[in-house]
């Protein structure tokens, strides 16, 4: 397998298990935080947004650019 076939199965699995958290977390929301309150949680200061930021652009970076 290549490298691009590798990096394309890692990211739907990656999504794939989102996925399925999310419809987990609104199954059973009681045990698990639904995806807009973990992510309002995660972003609430501004120093944690600049830090999701970076971590999205690396991560655009290094897996998608060619």
């Amino acid at each position: 397998m290549t490298s691009r076939i590798v990096t394309i199965v890692g990211f739907v699995l990656l999504f794939g298990i989102g996925g399925v958290a999310i419809f987990w977390s609104w199954l059973r929301p009681e045990r698990f935080a639904r995806f807009h309150d973990a992510l309002t949680h995660v972003t609430g200061p501004a120093r944690y947004r600049v830090l999701v930021l970076l971590i999205w652009a690396w991560l655009g970076w290094h897996f998608l650019a060619r």
